[in-house]
């Protein structure tokens, strides 16, 4: 309720219709939860930082659903077994992984984002913002991986 409030005072209040509608028109909403979506439409202060984190959390969140669902027995997924003589290499495959994660996140942080988010007194475009944030060389390995 407090909450509410204090968007209102902020501006506009979007309503479930909107949510829905921007879903059905807008592409890069479809699959995104209701705060993301409310964010894009509303772009309280601060807009494009918090639309890329909750457009972020919601892929990882998306990822954590089918790792449940791999672990549940729902749905297989890859199962790896590995002997002792493989072990060295599967930790090299793991570690390049790794390191290929850091320079997609320095990429996004550093070249990607500032463009989707514009210079300082333009309004960032929502789509490129959440396109970076579901950038899926970004977000599966570390998602995918075992916890």
């Amino acid at each position: 309720m407090v909450q509410r409030t204090i968007r209102d005072l902020a501006g506009r209040s979007v309503t479930e219709e909107e949510i829905s509608c921007a879903r059905n028109t807008r592409s890069e909403l479809a699959n995104l939860s209701d705060n993301t979506v409310r964010t894009a439409l509303e772009q309280p202060p601060y807009w494009e930082v918090v639309l890329f984190l909750q457009g972020f959390t919601d892929q990882i969140n998306a990822y954590g659903t089918l790792r449940s669902a791999q672990r549940s027995g729902t749905m297989p997924g890859p199962h790896d077994t590995i002997s002792a003589g493989k072990t060295p290499s599967w930790i090299t495959e793991r570690l390049h992984e790794a390191a290929i994660l850091a320079q997609e996140a320095d990429a996004m942080m550093n070249e990607r984002l500032p463009v989707a988010f514009r210079p300082p007194g333009e309004p960032g475009d929502a789509a490129a913002i959440l396109l970076v944030g579901v950038d899926p060389t970004l977000v599966s390995p570390a998602a995918i991986w075992p916890q």
